[in-house]
């Protein structure tokens, strides 16, 4: 993949051309802590290195209120610092200000670590590689949220993402369910009791969660049957969490957020919290800390699981400690 290093800038400055915020900052030379910490924080936010101790920024709202703050806290630790608004001037000082925001290099580093996953996707176990894969999301977003000034490539490292989202669900998932317009609904339990519920075989993580929110919260003497051919599916069986299915994914919610939503199960926190954790589990965003703990638990049990009915046994096990575990500290707030 042959990536360029250069960016292809306008010649002239049009009236949307961006302003900069320039931050100068001298700190006390015994105070390295607090040099150090302001640096991982400019650097986080991908600031600009002008020389030592004056960083540029594009002049943006959030970022210029977020270097009052860094400003704030220098001078309350003795040392000395400035924010300067500094307005476009030439053609030639905007190209070069924007050159020093060029992220090209860092989505190249990006998309080889995409490439590499490619490669070794067969050779590694599913946690691992969905591991992996939720790494490399948060390692996307993070790179866009500096990236001031993008060009093709970053829609080039988001297709390179979404096709490999493809196919690790191909490989470990072939019948996952893609995002659909279902309207979420409020549905009465009663109308879902001593049911037969009807999935795909070797059950993972939404599955799983989903099941036992099913069999806790919504129908307590569920039957469930777990298929390898969903075509083999009884008539009078509720599917849930495959292509089609009478509940699954939607084009925002996993299975799990899908029953949670339509029977009405949001005022309960504790199940907020696991809802929260399968959907970061199951197709990414918003970091659970936990998550990793319980995905390795999951996998353990997995692993020396019979069949898929032991399976579920254990896990929901696990889920109603998890369950009893955030009810209580809601409880104690």
């Amino acid at each position: 993949m042959n990536i360029t290093s250069n960016v292809a800038y306008s010649t002239k400055i049009i009236m949307s051309s961006p302003a900069w915020s320039v931050f100068v900052m001298a700190l006390p030379n015994q105070n390295n802590t607090l040099r150090m910490r302001v640096w991982r924080h400019l650097k986080t936010r991908g600031a600009a290195v002008l020389r030592d101790g004056v960083y540029l920024l594009p002049f943006e709202e959030g970022l210029h209120t977020y270097l009052l703050e860094q400003q704030t806290e220098i001078n309350n630790m003795k040392g000395s610092s400035w924010v300067l608004d500094l307005p476009p001037q030439t053609e030639e000082q905007t190209a070069a200000f924007q050159s020093l925001f060029n992220r090209n290099e860092d989505y190249a580093q990006f998309l080889k670590q995409v490439d590499i996953l490619k490669q070794e996707l067969k050779n590694i176990e599913e946690t691992d590689v969905r591991r992996q894969f939720r790494q490399l999301q948060r390692d996307l977003n993070a790179l866009i949220a500096i990236d001031y000034f993008p060009n093709q490539i970053q829609i080039l490292a988001k297709q390179q993402l979404f096709q490999l989202e493809q196919l690790v669900n191909q490989h470990f998932s072939p019948q996952e369910p893609g995002p659909n317009l279902q309207i979420l609904y409020p549905l009465n339990k009663a109308d879902f009791q001593q049911q037969l519920w009807v999935t795909r075989s070797r059950p993972w993580i939404d599955r799983l969660a989903s099941a036992w929110l099913i069999q806790r919260f919504i129908d307590s003497h569920a039957q469930f049957l777990w298929l390898d051919n969903l075509n083999d599916a009884p008539p009078h069986a509720i599917g849930f969490d495959f292509e089609g299915a009478a509940f699954t994914h939607t084009e925002q919610q996993v299975t799990f957020e899908v029953l949670y939503l339509r029977f009405e199960l949001t005022q309960d926190w504790a199940l907020k919290k696991i809802a929260n954790l399968v959907h970061y589990l199951d197709v990414g965003g918003n970091y659970v800390p936990e998550a990793a703990g319980i995905e390795k638990i999951l996998a353990g049990m997995r692993r020396q699981a019979s069949n898929d009915d032991e399976l579920l046994a254990e896990s929901v096990r696990l889920f109603n400690q998890l369950y009893l575990a955030e009810s209580e500290i809601n409880n104690s707030q």
